[in-house]
């Protein structure tokens, strides 16, 4: 049965919103057989930023926050945390609703393996 997963991770001040972690990371999942909800694609379809993440449209906090924990309760049944989670407030907080959604919390370097 495959499992719908949302990627969480940091974003926020880092070069490019970190988009290419995010798609490098929702391509190998899918490989894996999840189905993935991607925040930064998210953000591209919303027409916000671009695929390389760069900012088309500033989008307030509040929005994207909802948006982003909407997606977890409406399509996710867990989530996968990239490198670096714990310096991220956004991913820090999609950890605690899964948690207390007593959903699937995976480690992307447990399903994807070490980067050597």
């Amino acid at each position: 049965m495959k499992i719908t997963v949302y990627v969480a991770g940091p974003m926020t001040s880092l070069p490019h919103h970190n988009f290419p972690a995010f798609f490098k990371a929702e391509a190998r999942l899918k490989k894996l057989g999840y189905r993935v909800v991607n925040p930064a694609r998210l953000d591209v379809e919303a027409g916000e930023l671009t695929m390389s993440g760069v900012i088309k449209k500033q989008a307030g906090a509040r929005d994207i926050a909802r948006r982003d924990l909407l997606a977890i309760l409406d399509k996710c049944d867990g989530i996968v945390l990239l490198p670096g989670w714990k310096h991220s407030k956004g991913a820090k907080c999609e950890r605690a609703l899964a948690e207390w959604m007593d959903m699937s919390i995976l480690s992307y370097r447990s399903l994807v393996g070490r980067k050597k």
